[in-house]
């Protein structure tokens, strides 16, 4: 559904904004998102010791126009 729907929310002070969402594919920007996210979520980077697992699919929103 991730990709078929291809929508996301973004919640800007209570407010639901509908956003594009683009799955990430390339390894160098994988990297730069995975380390973001494991930043700020523990437990994906105790999954991940051994680098990001092909399962782990990240998503960039893209700004609507």
């Amino acid at each position: 559904m991730a990709i078929t729907d291809g929508l996301a929310e973004v919640r800007i002070d209570g407010a639901l904004y509908p956003v594009p969402r683009i799955r990430i594919e390339d390894s160098g920007m994988r990297e730069i998102a995975f380390q973001a996210a494991a930043e700020k979520y523990l437990q994906i980077a105790e999954r991940a010791r051994d680098g990001i697992p092909d399962s782990l699919w990240l998503f960039r929103a893209e700004r609507r126009s």
